[in-house]
């Protein structure tokens, strides 16, 4: 499962050093991203903009991953992982925490993220 944890860390890292080229090798073509607010993201390219999108309009203060547990099943894995997550919009501030879920496809030569979420754990806004 050591792999599957490094893949969702790099996949992390990527994100937040801006290398957004770097996060479609993570990401199935036909790739979804179930946001915990608004409709699914359908697509490698549509998902990985969403990335680019959020940093566009928000200042990430602090992400913090939390230890990755995967489950593997036959060619198909499950990774998830607390998170918590300090950023501003519009000069509103949240914090917010949950799990972040990734279905992995291990049938290939690398593992490919085909399913992602975040399941939050409440309203952190702070006013």
């Amino acid at each position: 499962m050591k792999e599957l944890e490094t893949l969702v860390r790099d996949l992390i890292r990527a994100w937040r050093e801006g290398r957004y080229e770097d996060l479609e090798r993570f990401f199935h073509p036909d790739a979804v991203l179930l946001p915990p607010e608004g409709a699914p993201i359908v697509g490698r390219a549509p998902l990985v903009e969403s990335y680019r999108e959020f940093d566009s309009v928000a200042v990430v203060h602090e992400f913090t991953a939390h230890e990755v547990i995967a489950h593997a099943f036959g060619g198909t894995a499950v990774a998830h992982m607390r998170f918590g997550i300090d950023y501003e919009i519009d000069g509103g501030r949240s914090r917010e925490s949950g799990i972040e879920v990734y279905a992995i496809d291990t049938s290939g030569s690398e593992p490919l993220v085909v399913w992602r979420t975040q399941i939050p754990s409440g309203d952190g806004r702070v006013r």
